[in-house]
């Protein structure tokens, strides 16, 4: 599961509750805690968001996705 900090471009990645778990930087300690907690204590909710995890990256991140942004991108 992508535990991450929410900020500037990493909140365009990561979805909280949908691939991933975002979490404040301004009280890190504790939710950074929470999270590991909540997490660790729901199995399936960790599975859904891991699949989810794989499907963002292996549809936004694959060959012919970054080469249609890059030809959007110089017009091709």
């Amino acid at each position: 599961v992508v535990i991450a900090s929410n900020v500037d471009g990493t909140c365009e990645l990561v979805r909280h509750g949908h691939n991933g778990w975002l979490i404040s930087t301004a009280h890190l300690q504790k939710e950074l805690t929470d999270a590991l907690l909540h997490l660790s204590q729901n199995e399936a909710l960790c599975r859904r968001l891991q699949q989810a995890a794989e499907d963002t990256v292996a549809h936004r991140f694959c060959a012919a996705a970054m080469t249609r942004r890059i030809e959007e991108v110089y017009g091709k």
